[in-house]
């Protein structure tokens, strides 16, 4: 799997592409790496306050694509219990890894290796998923905001990103099923 192994040869620009990111640079540029996860904790909050939704009635979030932990740090902050998933357990190692060692002690993580083990997510009040969802073809996005949105609770709030156009992109699901029949 392509994320497994950058998470184990450059697993923070995996996350965040500049090259101040590279394993290179990493030892120099990690205190801003993970810092850089309270800007989105930010904007989702923000957000939700412009929206009049009562943030302070919100106390279980679920992080989709959680890479190193850099914004579930900073989720878990500000909500009762984070739960967290990803495709790469090499990145989950490393997030555990880092909550573990910043004492953050409300987050689960929990891996996700293929499309049928999306769903199945335990209820939550908000659903988070940024600069994740558009590393899938738009069969599996659909699948799995489906999923995230079964598992709100009544009231709950689902902020995530998803790809609306790239120029020259297409998408062909014969082609995409062939290739998936080849696995």
């Amino acid at each position: 799997n392509v994320w497994e192994n950058l998470g184990k040869t450059e697993p923070h620009w995996s996350v965040l592409s500049s090259d101040q990111f590279k394993p290179s640079r990493i030892e120099a540029t990690r205190g801003e790496f993970y810092n850089s996860g309270s800007d989105n904790v930010e904007t989702l909050f923000k957000t939700l306050v412009r929206n009049g939704i009562d943030t302070t009635t919100l106390r279980t979030c679920l992080e989709y694509g959680c890479g190193l932990g850099r914004v579930t740090y900073w989720l878990a902050k500000r909500f009762d219990r984070v739960v967290d998933y990803d495709i790469s357990r090499s990145h989950l190692q490393l997030a555990e890894k880092y909550l573990d060692e910043a004492g953050i002690r409300n987050v689960s993580l929990h891996h996700v290796n293929k499309p049928q083990d999306i769903g199945g997510f335990p209820k939550v009040d908000v659903v988070y998923s940024v600069i994740v969802l558009q590393h899938n073809p738009p069969p599996i996005i659909h699948i799995t905001i489906q999923e995230l949105i079964k598992a709100l609770n009544p009231g709950g709030v689902a902020f995530f990103q998803v790809p609306t156009y790239r120029l020259g992109y297409r998408f062909s699901l014969h082609e995409y099923l062939a290739s998936e029949a080849k696995r």
